[in-house]
């Protein structure tokens, strides 16, 4: 990943402000992501948001899905497309920094990409909680 791409994306469809009245353990979460990184730009993503990055036929697929999560799903895909950076679900614990693993990727490769299977070193790195989902890349990487 390009080490000038310093951006934690995390969706939350109605927003930070509902994150924190409603859910205050995974606010809590996102500001681990502030705490460890805090040189890079952390971001929930609210529909409002991301909207605007959806072409017109995106947009109307978009209305078509059936679940929150589903539109989450898709969101997350496109923002790291646009922006590049690294997109963390809300219910991920940030408990160490790992900078030097995304640095150090080649421009090429999708620096981490996985669901529900964790990699050994990685639970030093996250808590896993019912549901595992992070990865980065650079803005426009063919992957997404």
């Amino acid at each position: 990943m390009n080490a000038n791409v310093k951006r934690v994306h995390a969706i939350w469809l109605q927003g930070e402000n509902h994150l924190k009245e409603k859910f205050p353990q995974l606010a809590s979460f996102v500001q681990t992501w502030r705490d460890t990184f805090p040189t890079w730009t952390t971001k929930v993503w609210a529909e409002p948001d991301f909207l605007p990055l959806l072409t017109a036929s995106e947009r109307e697929a978009y209305k078509k899905l059936p679940s929150a999560a589903m539109k989450a799903d898709m969101a997350r895909y496109i923002i790291v497309h646009v922006h590049g950076g690294m997109y963390v679900d809300t219910d991920l614990e940030c408990l160490r920094d790992f900078r030097w693993m995304l640095e150090h990727m080649p421009p090429h490769v999708l620096a981490v990409a996985f669901d529900h299977s964790v990699p050994a070193w990685l639970t030093a790195v996250m808590h896993k909680s019912n549901n595992m989902w992070f990865y980065a890349a650079r803005p426009q990487h063919p992957a997404l």
